[in-house]
């Protein structure tokens, strides 16, 4: 779930679609016309975002100027309802099927990230990427490589280094606070982790043993 500006609730439900609830209680569609069927499940961009099919979106954001940004995850991108209510893809696709994407926000300075999650062959690692205007991205946290050497008990190795050094393995959520510093709900850590602005990852909230990979797909 997430807010915009105006006290207005924006929240994903599990039919694969994204509601809103205004503050004074009604509430409305935004994103979605159900579940869907088959492999491609993503049509409708550049139309209505109420026809368009999307499938299990969970993170949100809302920029500064009232568009709102899905992270569409097993779709594997991120999907933008502007102001109008049309709906556009501004980052991806990934992999459908391995790659899952599940969490986006956005800094002080308006810049936009996402977390994607690459489960495959029983291994998982994720990376938060900033999301630049042409719609490549830039890899800010986690290494991309395997996590599979990680045993239970093992304590997280990441604290006091670089980030893009660090490793992810499941990350489900993603935020900012007023300072500018990123915040990572590490699900295969039980942790959450802060990105200073100097670039180093500590672990701030949580055990620092793994607690099992757990399913593949996370919500925030």
């Amino acid at each position: 779930m997430t807010f915009d500006t105006h006290g207005t609730l924006y929240l994903a439900t599990v039919d694969s679609r994204v509601r809103k609830v205004t503050p004074d209680g009604i509430i409305s569609l935004v994103a979605g016309s159900g579940t869907g069927t088959g492999p491609v499940r993503s049509q409708g961009d550049g139309g209505p975002a109420v026809s368009a099919t999307l499938n299990e979106p969970k993170g949100m954001a809302v920029d500064s100027a009232g568009n709102v940004y899905i992270a569409d995850v097993s779709n594997a991108r991120v999907r933008k309802v502007d102001t109008n209510g049309i709906i556009t893809t501004v980052s991806g696709p990934g992999q459908q099927g391995v790659d899952y994407w599940n969490a986006v926000a956005f800094d002080r300075k308006g810049n936009l990230y996402v977390t994607i999650t690459h489960s495959e062959n029983g291994d998982q690692h994720s990376v938060v990427e900033r999301v630049n205007p042409d719609g490549s991205r830039t890899r800010v946290a986690g290494t991309g490589g395997s996590c599979g050497g990680f045993k239970q008990g093992d304590e997280y190795p990441g604290d006091g280094m670089q980030a893009v050094t660090a490793p992810l393995c499941v990350v489900a959520g993603l935020s900012f606070d007023a300072a500018g510093r990123m915040y990572i709900d590490e699900v295969r850590w039980g942790s959450v982790l802060r990105v200073d602005a100097d670039g180093v990852i500590r672990r701030v909230v949580g055990s620092a043993n793994p607690k099992g990979l757990g399913r593949r797909r996370f919500s925030a």
